[in-house]
C-alpha cells in the first residue's frame, strides 16, 4: 500500500507540474499577443499622425508685408513660414526655403499696384496659391535742374525790369 500511495502522490505531483507548465505557456503567449497588438496600434497611430501632413497639403503664411500695404520704397522684402512645402515659387521664380521652414525674398516693385503670385507644392504635388498685392507709391522727385532754371528765369526777368 505504501507503494500505491507513493505512486499516487507522484502522479498528482506530475499532473500539477504539467498544469503549471501549461499555464505559464498560456501566460507567455497572452503577453506576446498583447505586446504585438500594442506595436500594431502604435504603428497605425504613427502612420495616421504623419499622413495628416500629406492630407492637408502645403501651407504658406506671409508674415511681411501685409496685403494691400502702400510702400514708398522700390523694393520689398517678402518673408513668411512654410509647412509641408517641397517647392515654392514667387511669380514663377523658384524660392529655396530655409532649413527652419521659412522663406525670405527681396523683390523689385513697379510704380502702382504690384501683384505677387506665391505658389507652393508638397511632395505629392498638391498645390496652394496665395496672391499678395503691394502698392508702390513713388514719392515725387524734386528736379534740381528745374529749380535752377526757374531761379535763372526769375533773375533774367528781374534784370529786364531793372533796365526799363
Amino acid at each position: 500500500m505504501p507503494d500505491q500511495t507513493n505512486n499516487l502522490q507522484q502522479n498528482n505531483l506530475n499532473n500539477s507540474l504539467n498544469t503549471s507548465s501549461e499555464k505559464s505557456k498560456v501566460k507567455f503567449i497572452s503577453v506576446g499577443i498583447i505586446i504585438l497588438l500594442l506595436l500594431v496600434l502604435a504603428f497605425f497611430a504613427y502612420s495616421y499622425f504623419n499622413s495628416s501632413k500629406l492630407r492637408t497639403g502645403p501651407v504658406v503664411k506671409v508674415n511681411t508685408p501685409e496685403e494691400g500695404i502702400v510702400v514708398k520704397s522700390p523694393t520689398v522684402f517678402i518673408e513668411g513660414g512654410l509647412e509641408n512645402v517641397a517647392r515654392m515659387f514667387i511669380n514663377g521664380k523658384e524660392i529655396i526655403p530655409q532649413d527652419d521652414n521659412t522663406f525670405a525674398e527681396r523683390l523689385l516693385l513697379a510704380p502702382g499696384e504690384n501683384t505677387f503670385v506665391i505658389e507652393a507644392y508638397d511632395k505629392l504635388g498638391k498645390k496652394t496659391k496665395k496672391i499678395l498685392k503691394i502698392i508702390y507709391k513713388q514719392e515725387p522727385q524734386i528736379n534740381e535742374q528745374m529749380n535752377t532754371d526757374n531761379n535763372n528765369s526769375g533773375l533774367i526777368q528781374e534784370q529786364i525790369n531793372n533796365t526799363q
